[in-house]
């Protein structure tokens, strides 16, 4: 059985293996009803020295019903020369 509890477990063991530490957030809710649950993941990268930032955001729905995964992946990135910032 899928519960919202053990998907935030899952999704806070893969944020601290993938993401540098206090640079991403998530959230978990599930639906009113509870056909679905939706796991949204936003990842915020600065690098000032180097003249770089970019962001990544992603949204996921899982349809309980269907047992089926669907998505959305938003990458923002912004490099820069010294002087244009």
């Amino acid at each position: 059985m899928v519960s919202r509890d053990n998907i935030v477990k899952a999704v806070t063991s893969y944020q601290n293996t993938q993401y540098r530490k206090g640079t991403a957030e998530f959230s978990v809710y599930s639906a009113y009803d509870g056909s679905t649950i939706t796991i949204e993941i936003s990842c915020h990268n600065l690098n000032f020295k180097s003249f770089w930032g970019g962001e990544w955001l992603s949204t996921w729905v899982v349809d309980l019903a269907s047992a089926s995964v669907s998505g959305a992946i938003r990458v923002h990135n912004h490099y820069f020369e010294n002087g244009n910032i």
